[in-house]
């Protein structure tokens, strides 16, 4: 994966999302901010490129945010390649979409997901939950689920598809909540908001981080196979795919965690393992998409706590694709974050 910095948006559709000066100067406000909560936040991202004003001078931070400005937001935070439009993934985002770059991007990696109907719903608002799960997913700050308290604010419980994400976000200091102890997790989020949330996850990665090597990246992806490998033999010679180790899926999920997100093994297991009457069992279908040592393959740093490494594979069942291994780096170690296949062909 190359990286092309292209600016080919029109000043048209660029000024219907917010005007953008790449170094603006925050030293000359905006005329609706002066005095506003969130100022340093908003103009710390005016600096550095990602949010700008509007053409009458002013920030409008009550305005919500929707899901294809949150994309781009954040793909400009992670400096992605994400300028040129395209035709994403999504079958309401053709290149004409305004961020369809960011959001092809972004879901190349495994931050932007959609909905069941495979739309993306670009021009809904981003609500405060949902904003939350897309900054954790695209390492702007520590985001594996173990070692914090659920409850800090009495609307958010890990039930929920933000649940886990939120609490994260609020234990690393990134979100906060209201004065009556909730988040309002399906409340629309503002520019103002975002900024702050946004602005807090950049200022977290102070701490720096040993960069990943191209053969540790590969190291990963031949464990992962091993170990995979390994569990599925458990089952594969037992009657009816009867796992004899693995009673839950959670105990079959704890074999990858310390090199793989919670996220990824659960996207890649779920629907392949099966609890019944106190056993586990392994669901005969598709194989499941793997790296290839003997394939030729392609390793780009894309921040300092992500990486990607990607691989042309062949297949009869598949046919022609590119596998998209994302790494990140949580808490200090490097972990398989996303794996995903794109269709050459079609």
């Amino acid at each position: 994966m190359k990286k092309i910095t292209c600016f080919l948006l029109s000043a048209v559709l660029v000024s219907s999302l917010f005007l953008f000066n790449g170094k603006a100067d925050a030293s000359s406000s905006f005329s609706d901010i002066k005095n506003h909560w969130a100022k340093e936040d908003m103009e710390y991202l005016v600096q550095k490129g990602i949010i700008g004003g509007y053409a009458d001078g002013t920030f409008r931070p009550n305005d919500v945010v929707t899901r294809a400005q949150a994309a781009i937001m954040i793909g400009r935070a992670l400096g992605l390649p994400g300028e040129q439009p395209v035709d994403a993934r999504f079958k309401d985002v053709p290149a004409s979409v305004t961020g369809s770059g960011y959001i092809h991007q972004l879901e190349l990696i495994g931050v932007a997901a959609g909905y069941g109907d495979r739309t993306y719903r670009p021009h809904n608002a981003v609500n405060r939950g949902d904003a939350t799960i897309h900054l954790i997913k695209s390492t702007l700050a520590p985001s594996d689920r173990t070692g914090y308290p659920e409850h800090p604010f009495k609307d958010v419980s890990t039930s929920q598809a933000s649940g886990d994400y939120v609490i994260i976000a609020y234990h690393n200091g990134i979100v906060d909540g209201y004065a009556d102890k909730t988040f309002r997790p399906y409340e629309p989020i503002t520019r103002a908001q975002f900024s702050v949330f946004l602005s807090r996850s950049l200022q977290s990665e102070r701490q720096s981080v040993p960069e990943l090597e191209e053969q540790q990246a590969v190291d990963l992806l031949n464990r992962y196979n091993t170990v995979r490998e390994a569990a599925y033999d458990d089952a594969l010679d037992q009657p009816n795919l009867k796992f004899q180790t693995y009673k839950t899926k959670e105990e079959f999920y704890q074999l990858f965690l310390d090199f793989m997100s919670r996220d990824v093994v659960e996207q890649t297991f779920s629907i392949r393992l099966k609890e019944k009457d106190g056993s586990l069992y392994l669901v005969a279908m598709d194989s499941v998409r793997t790296f290839k040592p003997e394939i030729p393959h392609d390793f780009e740093k894309v921040t300092d706590r992500l990486s990607v490494l990607t691989q042309i594979q062949e297949s009869e069942m598949y046919g022609r694709e590119k596998l998209i291994f994302t790494y990140k780096n949580m808490d200090g170690t490097w972990k398989i974050s996303s794996i995903r296949a794109v269709n050459l062909l079609q």
